[in-house]
Formats: structure tokens, sequence, C-alpha cells
């Protein structure tokens, strides 16, 4: 009788034990393709913000000299006037053509 009850447990535990690898062997690839997947999305959205020209936080500011730092937070540098003809420095952050709006005009105010 005694022997009995124990290989009863004994079964028990190896059903749990199973049962615990099967959990697992399902969990951790959902675990590992759901990281992927949230990678790529965080991928995606800085692809996304990096093809639109946003302005630096030199815009609005005032200078003595021609700024050469804080122009654009994202898209390309172009210098539409550096020599502040006109009083002030203007440039724009060019960003994707294919994105609408991805363009901005930025200015520095000369001293």
């Amino acid at each position: 009788m005694m022997r009995n009850v124990i290989f009863k447990q004994k079964g028990a535990i190896n059903g749990l034990l199973v049962l615990s690898v099967l959990v697992l062997a399902v969990a951790l690839p959902v675990s590992v393709y759901l990281t992927q997947k949230n990678q790529e999305s965080r991928s995606n959205a800085a692809d996304e913000s990096s093809s639109v020209g946003v302005c630096g936080s030199s815009t609005g500011e005032y200078f003595s000299t021609k700024p050469t730092s804080g122009l654009c937070d994202g898209g390309t540098l172009i210098w539409t006037d550096e020599n502040a003809s006109d009083g002030d420095w203007n440039w724009t952050c060019k960003g994707d053509p294919s994105v609408a709006d991805s363009s901005n005009e930025c200015t520095a105010l000369k001293k």
C-alpha cells in the first residue's frame, strides 16, 4: 500500500515536471518573438523621426556670431542665409521629400 502511494507521488511530480517543461517550451519562444517585434517597432519609429527636418535649440535664440550647433534636431542642414544679410541667420532642416511637411525653416537672431 505504501509503495503505491510513493509511486503515485513520483508520478505526480514527474507530471508536474513535464508540464513545466512544456510551458517553458511554449512561453520562451513567444517571449523572444514579442521582444523582437518591440525592437522592430522602436527601430521603425526612429527611422520615421529621422526623415523629418526639425529645428534645433538655436532657433529663436540671439547670437553675436553664426551659430554652429543646435541647428537641426532632425533632417539635413541647408543654409539659406548664413551671413545674416537680413539681420538673422536662416537655414532649413530638410527631411525626406516623400514625407509631407518634412522640412522646416529655422532662424536665429543676430545680436
